[in-house]
Formats: C-alpha cells, structure tokens, sequence
C-alpha cells in the first residue's frame, strides 16, 4: 500500500474499535488474542503490514478473497 497508513477505527462513541487491554505479559506456553477493526482496503490489495506496537510488526500479509 505504498506506506499508506490505515488506524484503527473508532464506535459510535468515539472509541477505539479493537479489544482491550493488549496484555503486555505472557506467561511461557500462553497465548493473547487481539483484535481490531480498520478501514477497508482498495480491491487490489494483495497484502498489507500490521504495525501495533508493542508487538513485533507482521509484514506482508497475504489478503485472499474466498
């Protein structure tokens, strides 16, 4: 996407639309589930970054339509 920035988007409230907390400490062998909702992407799309600090960046993930 060129660098293009999307954020997450936000309710009728005017708050972040995604889960809350991030927990920032796992335990060895736990998992965390995230979520968050964004804007759409254009139809050509083939794949996109997610950068949610703190957590590592994942890069070039594929958008496949079903």
């Amino acid at each position: 996407m060129n660098g293009e920035r999307r954020f997450i988007l936000r309710d009728d409230d005017g708050s972040l639309d995604a889960k809350r907390p991030l927990n920032r400490e796992i335990e060895p062998g736990s998992m965390e589930s995230w979520w968050a909702k964004f804007p759409a992407l254009p139809p050509d799309t083939e794949s996109f970054d997610v950068v949610i600090p703190p957590a590592p960046a994942f890069e070039a993930v594929s958008v496949r339509a079903d």
